[in-house]
C-alpha cells in the first residue's frame, strides 16, 4: 500500500505547530505576568472599602487571632527580637500599631499611631505583618473589613516572680 502525502498538509501541519508555540509562549508571559502583579498587590492593597465606606455601627464578631488572645501573646513574645541599638540605648516602651483586617482574614494598612523610637516601631510593624491571618469581624452573617489598634510593650527588665508584700530577712 503506497500512501501519497498531499505537499499541503505538511505545510498546514507546521503552521499549527508554529501556532500552538507561539500560544504556549504568550499564555506563560501572560501568566507570569498576572502572578507577579498579583504578588506584588497582595502586600500593599487591602481588599477593604474606603475607610468612609467601611463603618460598621454593629458587628456579630470582632477579628480574632487564630487560637485566641493566649495563641497571639505566645506569638508576640516568640518572635519578637529586641533591637540591638533599642538595647544598648535602653529604650523601652508600648508601641501601638494599627492595621486592617480585611474579609479573607489578610492584614494590611499597618502603620504606628504611637511611636517609642524608630527600632521599636520597625519592629512591631515586622511582627504584625508577620502574623497569620485572622478570623476576621463578621456584621450581619458576612465577613467585613475591621481597623484594629494593638500594643506591643518593649521592656528591658526581665519578668521575675513576684512576691508579697513582706519580705524575710
Amino acid at each position: 500500500m503506497i500512501i501519497l502525502k498531499n505537499p499541503d498538509s505538511d505545510k498546514e501541519h507546521e503552521k499549527t505547530m508554529i501556532l500552538q508555540k507561539y500560544i504556549l509562549i504568550f499564555s506563560a508571559i501572560f501568566a507570569f505576568t498576572f502572578v507577579s502583579f498579583a504578588e506584588e498587590n497582595e502586600t500593599t492593597e487591602c481588599l477593604c472599602l474606603p475607610s468612609e465606606e467601611a463603618v460598621f455601627i454593629s458587628y456579630e464578631h470582632l477579628p480574632e487571632f487564630p487560637g485566641g488572645h493566649q495563641a497571639l501573646m505566645k506569638f508576640l513574645s516568640e518572635n519578637i527580637q529586641y533591637p540591638e541599638e533599642a538595647k544598648e540605648s535602653k529604650i523601652q516602651g508600648r508601641v501601638f500599631v494599627q492595621f486592617t483586617i480585611n474579609e479573607i482574614g489578610k492584614i494590611c494598612n499597618v502603620k504606628v499611631v504611637r511611636s517609642v523610637s524608630p527600632e521599636l516601631d520597625q519592629e512591631a510593624i515586622r511582627v504584625v505583618k508577620l502574623m497569620p491571618d485572622w478570623i476576621p469581624a463578621r456584621s450581619r452573617g458576612q465577613n467585613i473589613c475591621m481597623p484594629f489598634t494593638m500594643p506591643i510593650n518593649f521592656s528591658l527588665e526581665e519578668k521575675t516572680q513576684k512576691r508579697g508584700f513582706f519580705r524575710r530577712r
